[in-house]
């Protein structure tokens, strides 16, 4: 009987190409960039591509649905648009497809494409829209292919699949370990160019063409709140209140002082607050949290994960509704570790959308990842 289960449950996730393919024992973030990848020898290069826009629309299409949505990004965008497309075409047929795209999956493959645009010209891009369809839990490989080919580093990256039944954040964490450097926003799910939501979606992300002939949409009321030991944070904070709109920024201050000593805080006071998961007293208190909409949390990497008071300031305060956008940075702690203090602050921040935000020190990096928030000026 379990057996007979099993069959059914993985031919219930079977969907057609054109929505997407998904299938048993498969998960979206297990294919990283290898770590032998080069470059295809004497690759096929689009001499003849010539950019129109600062935003490029890339995906990647089987039958067509994604490239339908793709094309209705293009209309209303006005941006420039270009087709990943494997070297050898994938089978016609559905049955073969999966095979090929499972293989390729099992494999970590980065299939050679039918063309390439040069360096240059992606490198005049600020955004890119990557669109594709769910393909066993993930995006196909040839995205993956186009992804570790470029140097996307400063760049700001925005998704969108089409799929039956899977997920777009299935995908995400494969999007963002191959675009090295870039700053990767999860876009949405689609059926087809006759989706609705895709006008409303490029309108909350500021990209629709006609946007200056349209009513200006309310500015969010935004707190950029941090906590900054160093001064570096403190920096970055600054920076973001003189770029946001409608913006307050506002210190998390201790009640009792850190020590200037690093080692005294690295290996003392902080270490035993992180040990203890401790939450030390803050100083003063913000001003109607209430007329807040979203929090941009600021701070550094203390001991793994965000330093506890900043779990304090996220358990001092009703979150319930706001978005909290955190932003950090750190001179030697990976990725991996700005992670854990994302998945701390959605732990402090009940009732809150805590949403990936952006790890970097560099306020061109941060600035662009708000731009497609539309929370820029």
């Amino acid at each position: 009987m379990k057996t007979i289960l099993s069959a059914l449950t993985c031919m219930l996730l079977i969907v057609a190409l054109a929505t997407g393919v998904a299938a048993c024992n498969n998960n979206g973030g297990d294919n990283p960039p290898p770590y032998n990848y080069s470059r295809p020898e004497n690759p096929n290069i689009d001499q003849s591509y010539v950019k129109t826009s600062d935003v490029l629309i890339v995906y990647f299409s089987k039958t067509n649905t994604t490239q339908s949505v793709a094309k209705s990004i293009q209309e209303l965008t006005g941006a420039d648009i270009f087709e990943i497309e494997r070297k050898e075409p994938y089978p016609e047929a559905y049955t073969p497809t999966t095979e090929v795209a499972e293989a390729e999956k099992n494999a970590n493959a980065r299939p050679e494409l039918k063309a390439y645009l040069p360096d240059t010209v992606i490198a005049q891009y600020e955004t890119i829209i990557l669109g594709f369809p769910i393909w066993w839990h993930t995006a196909p490989m040839p995205v993956l292919s186009f992804l570790n080919y470029y140097d996307l580093n400063g760049k700001n990256i925005i998704t969108f699949c089409t799929s039956g039944g899977s997920g777009i954040d299935e995908s995400t964490e494969d999007i963002k370990s191959n675009a090295k450097g870039a700053t990767v926003t999860e876009g949405r799910r689609f059926s087809g160019a006759s989706d609705g939501n895709i006008r409303s979606w490029l309108e909350e992300l500021h990209l629709l063409k006609d946007n200056e002939n349209q009513p200006s949409a309310p500015s969010k009321q935004v707190l950029v709140a941090y906590f900054s030991w160093g001064g570096t944070t403190r920096r970055i904070a600054e920076n973001l209140g003189d770029k946001l709109t409608g913006s307050t920024v506002w210190e998390i201050v201790p009640a009792v002082p850190y020590s200037t000593d690093y080692n005294e805080v690295a290996y003392g006071r902080a270490k035993e607050e992180a040990d203890g998961n401790a939450r030390p007293e803050i100083s003063g208190r913000v001003e109607n949290m209430k007329g807040y909409d979203a929090v941009i949390l600021c701070y550094p990497i203390w001991w793994h994960t965000a330093p506890m008071i900043v779990g304090t300031f996220l358990e001092s305060y009703d979150f319930s509704g706001k978005d909290i956008y955190p932003v950090s940075q750190s001179a030697s702690m990976s990725a991996s570790q700005y992670e854990e203090s994302v998945w701390f602050i959605k732990t402090c921040a009940t009732g809150a959308t805590v949403h990936d935000g952006v790890f970097s020190r560099d306020n061109s990096v941060i600035e662009s990842y708000f731009a497609a928030q539309g929370l820029a000026a």
